[in-house]
């Protein structure tokens, strides 16, 4: 009886371990040959980043423009009205200039809304306005574009507010994001 004890020890012993193998296995599956379902999720974030950017920017109420909207300053400037005053002595006194900064120089949506964002977080950018001039890049030589995408960055979300000007015309704000 002895040896049949044995020989039962041994069998359940070798069970034990094929399970133990087929556990590793099935880790093994899961964790390497799987694509990562983290994937999709990344892409979502990545265009609610730039949705909710661009969203956020406009409404914010600028304190040295009366509490003007970016929104409303985008008008201002765009009509030529110069209605919006603005009180800050680095950025300028009208609506335009308050902005987009003097040329070559940085302007109040690159310090003060995109960098320290997207610029902290790494994620190249560019705004752009429905006439193609560009407004704020962090991106260098290497401008956050379709013409980039698969060459420098492997994706690009491209999101885009329409604000109405009135008398039909409209302008397009669009804010591109790389990664």
């Amino acid at each position: 009886m002895s040896i049949n004890r044995k020989s039962q020890m041994e069998i359940m012993g070798l069970a034990i371990i094929i399970i133990l193998l087929m556990l590793a296995l099935v880790f093994v599956v899961r964790f390497t040959l799987i694509p990562n379902q983290n994937a999709p999720k990344k892409e979502f974030s990545q265009a609610q980043i730039a949705a909710n950017t661009l969203n956020a920017m406009l409404q914010t109420n600028v304190e040295e423009c009366n509490e003007a909207t970016i929104e409303r300053l985008f008008v201002d400037c765009a009509q030529g009205t110069r209605i919006i005053q603005c009180t800050h002595i680095t950025y300028g006194s009208d609506a335009c200039s308050f902005l987009f900064g003097p040329p070559n120089a940085n302007s109040f949506l690159f310090n003060e809304i995109l960098e320290p964002t997207l610029g902290v977080w790494k994620i190249p950018y560019t705004l752009t306005f429905n006439d193609g001039s560009q407004v704020a890049s962090d991106a260098g030589d290497e401008k956050c574009s379709a013409e980039h995408v698969g060459t420098v960055y492997s994706s690009r979300d491209l999101k885009e507010a329409k604000i109405g000007l009135g008398g039909g015309t409209v302008l397009i704000v669009q804010l591109e994001l790389c990664s």
